[in-house]
């Protein structure tokens, strides 16, 4: 291994040019190049993003997303977690909504519907799996997210002419500086480049100008922020001399600040030229270490790959030919002799090609858009990539600015500006993550206790999960009660409500007639950390003010009540939506979680006043129930429409009802309906209430809600039942991988829908999670337009099957 990696090592030097002082590849630097090369090819460290439909939300709409799990060094998907906890959070931590998803089938789409009483402002969505939050907090996943609610209105946010500042905002507009040396140092006696951000007391980005002065008060430099309140500025090091940076913003505040202070012991690896072909790549050293003439190693990384690597004493520099470097981010470590990283220079090269296309540059209201993809190589051939897509109100996005976007002084900011990936990491005794915590993972489980009739734990009993549901997934698993009868199982790939049984047995095979409790299943409960909540990190168009004045502005506030749209009820429906009557009407149910407010609602006081015991018949009071035949019915009577019965949705999630009886024995309950033997799994006692949707706002579900949708919402923790059949066999519905829902969206391919009068309001026109390339490297996707003139961006997030991280955005014009 180490006399190919030699050769290859010495190939480089001879392809990049000429390096002053350079020496040849040695043992030592052979030996380090071998060991930290495999350290990278080993290291499973991983990184969580999260692609958002859009960043401003009403109380009621649906917040669309996407997670990605990647390894940190490769970018290629990973799937060594099993599962991605995405949550979202108010700004004093208080849970809103908490999802499961099942990252080994890479089914890591959702959705979180946003609760119509929810109170206006800041919220995080936070994503994350139990070794990232075990191993390093703060490298999971957090995301701004403003929610208004026109109805529970903040006054911060509403328009000067409404009412009155409440708060001393001449503070925020202060300028925050973090400066970035080039390198990780500044060093005496060099040329030295500072890039900085700006931004004020909230994180958002800043226009500022500004210059540089010595202790003479010269000016040495002058400088301006990019529109992402980036900039930088370089000047000629001399020691002993104190420098401040002055900065100017809009509001006139002249702010000095002190550069940090050269370090006579430092190193830096830094970009002195860059061409069309080649980078030129200069090695400095400070004074103490300049006079020992110190041996230093460079190591180029892509991806965890070597692309490049010299060696030389004192200060020397090498040309490296852009040819040889792939897209993407690489990073150039330098290594002094006792192997450790003393500096770090990324760079960034767009080799690949992401063309988007609409058929027409202009439509008209409910048009069809249809928008073709493609993602090529630097050598035009076709990349596999798995890509989510979002196209939404131009006003509601916070618009990234993708490296296509960016000329190569931008680029080159943007690299200058990230956190320092390597620097300061002493590889040699921290290379623990060659293998994953896969402890904690396996903590996100089952789990429960045994007991006998009496009471007392039972240990050393057998405790099998089994599914007749999938016939490839019978045994989910098996354990053994401890000493004080617990038993503990990874989360099977299940979705939520998913049946499952458990099969008590002792240690010879026999059934045992006992009692059993699920523990009810625990998400993981921290603080937010203080340093991740950046708010409008992103470039937006409008702020969150902005966003509601511009809501106010266009009447559609109220409206914004959902992203699909049954245009045949919609304007009854929302017209109809007053928290005024919410208020003064008390409810014994959770109302936050109805989904209409034309629905029929039978709640468990109703159930229980009325002495009805069993859940099935319950429902058969609600007006327009019925069974028709065999099947339960909510059409009516006459009814002959369908042979299949409603959608059943247990706490959000739609229930796959089409195998529930199926060779299915052990239920002593079989008559011929599915969703009925269903039901009647659960106990009076389990449910909160149960929503009965017919009509339009069955729609909200899709084409499966053609015969209406019963939605049953239980209390919240575990079940307090446990249906038991026959002695030993005992069947549940535990929490499960949140199951992915399709967006849908109205068809106008229809006249009678193209033709309503009522207003197609949707800020949100087309969400997909799951969009792959075709062996062309092409997908295409349609929807349609909705009535409001505007602009609508196009935002394509995903990664390549090289690992090469997508982003972009184009926009398309509702004239």
């Amino acid at each position: 291994m180490g006399k190919k990696i030699k050769l290859l090592l010495c190939c480089f030097i001879t392809l990049y040019g000429k390096a002053f002082s350079q020496s040849n590849i040695n043992s030592t630097t052979d030996t380090l190049i071998t060991s930290f090369t495999k350290t990278l090819e080993t290291d499973t460290r991983e990184t969580i993003s999260v692609h958002t439909d859009k960043w401003v939300y009403v109380a009621g709409e649906t917040i669309w997303f996407k997670a990605y799990c990647f390894y940190e060094i490769s970018q290629k998907l990973s799937r060594l977690s099993k599962t991605i906890f995405v949550d979202l959070v108010s700004d004093k931590d208080s849970v809103v909504s908490q999802l499961l998803l099942n990252n080994q089938r890479y089914m890591t789409g959702g959705r979180i519907v946003l609760p119509k009483n929810l109170t206006e402002g800041d919220y995080w969505l936070r994503a994350y799996t139990s070794t990232l939050l075990k191993n390093d907090i703060g490298s999971i996943f957090i995301k701004h997210i403003f929610i208004l609610n026109p109805e529970n209105p903040n006054s911060i946010l509403l328009k000067p002419d409404v009412v009155k500042k409440t708060v001393d905002m001449s503070n925020t507009g202060v300028p925050q500086i973090i400066f970035y040396p080039e390198g990780g140092s500044i060093i005496d006696g060099t040329d030295q480049v500072v890039a900085f951000r700006a931004t004020d007391l909230q994180g958002n980005p800043l226009t500022v100008s500004g210059y540089l002065i010595n202790d003479d008060d010269s000016v040495l430099a002058s400088f301006n922020t990019n529109k992402v309140g980036l900039g930088k500025f370089n000047y000629f090091v001399e020691s002993q001399v104190k420098y401040t940076v002055h900065i100017k913003d809009n509001n006139g505040h002249d702010v000095g600040i002190a550069l940090p202070n050269s370090l006579p012991n430092a190193a830096r690896i830094s970009v002195i030229r860059q061409t069309d072909t080649s980078f030129t790549l200069l090695v400095a050293l400070g004074d103490a270490l300049f006079k020992e003439d110190a041996p230093t190693a460079i190591m180029g990384f892509n991806r965890g790959k070597l692309m490049y690597a010299a060696s030389g004493k004192g200060m020397y520099q090498v040309d490296v030919p852009k040819k040889n470097l792939p897209e993407g981010d690489t990073y150039f470590l330098l290594f002094n002799q006792q192997q450790q990283i003393i500096s770090e220079r990324a760079v960034y090269l767009l080799k690949n090609n992401i063309n988007v296309k609409t058929d027409q540059e202009n439509y008209p209201p409910r048009e069809k858009v249809k928008l073709d993809i493609s993602v090529t190589d630097a050598n035009k051939l076709p990349l596999l990539s798995l890509l989510s897509v979002a196209v939404t109100d131009d006003n509601l996005i916070k618009r990234e600015l993708g490296n296509d976007e960016l000329n190569s002084t931008e680029k080159d900011l943007k690299m200058l500006t990230q956190e320092k990936r390597y620097l300061g990491w002493n590889w040699e005794t921290n290379n623990t993550f060659q293998s994953i915590n896969t402890a904690a993972d396996n903590q996100v489980g089952i789990q429960g206790k045994v007991f006998d009739k009496k009471g007392i734990p039972q240990k050393k009993l057998v405790v099998t999960f089994f599914s007749n549901q999938d016939i490839e997934e019978i045994l989910v698993g098996t354990d053994t009660t401890n000493e004080s009868g617990h038993f503990n199982f990874p989360l099977p790939n299940y979705t939520d409500s998913f049946p499952l049984q458990l099969n008590i047995t002792n240690l010879k095979g026999t059934q045992q007639d006992v009692n059993i409790k699920i523990d009810s299943f625990a998400y993981p409960v921290f603080k937010t950390p203080e340093m991740l909540k950046v708010k409008f990190n992103e470039t937006a168009p409008i702020s969150a003010k902005e966003a509601k004045n511009y809501l106010l502005d266009k009447t559609v506030a109220k409206k914004y009540l959902s992203n699909t749209i049954a245009l045949q009820e919609e304007t009854k429906m929302l017209k109809s939506v007053t928290v005024r009557t919410w208020k003064k009407k008390e409810y014994t149910y959770d109302e936050s979680k109805k989904v209409s407010q034309f629905s029929q609602i039978l709640s468990w006081d109703m159930m229980a006043n009325g002495g009805i015991n069993n859940v099935s018949n319950a429902l058969l009071t609600v007006h327009g129930v019925h069974m028709l035949g065999n099947k339960l019915n909510i059409h009516g009577p006459t009814s002959m429409s369908s042979m299949s019965e409603p959608l059943l949705v247990i706490d959000g999630s739609p229930v796959d009802l089409s195998n529930h009886i199926k060779d299915n024995k052990d239920i002593t309950l079989q008559p011929e309906s599915p969703l009925i033997s269903f039901l009647n799994t659960y106990s009076v006692d389990d449910i909160d209430f149960i929503e009965v949707l017919t009509g339009a706002e069955a729609a909200y579900y899709g084409s499966n809600a053609g015969n209406g949708v019963i939605i049953v919402n239980t209390r919240n923790g575990p079940r307090k039942n446990i249906k038991n059949s026959i002695p030993g066999l005992k069947q549940f519905f535990a929490k499960g991988y949140l199951n992915p829902i399709l967006f849908n969206g109205p068809d106008y391919t229809k006249p009678e829908i193209k033709n309503s009068s009522n207003p197609d309001l949707r800020s949100t026109l087309y969400w997909n999670e799951n969009l792959l390339t075709n062996d062309s490297g092409k997908a295409s996707i349609e929807f349609f337009t909705a009535d409001a003139k505007g602009t609508y961006s196009v935002t394509i997030k995903g990664v390549t099957v090289n690992g090469d991280i997508i982003y972009k955005n184009i926009t398309v014009q509702r004239k």
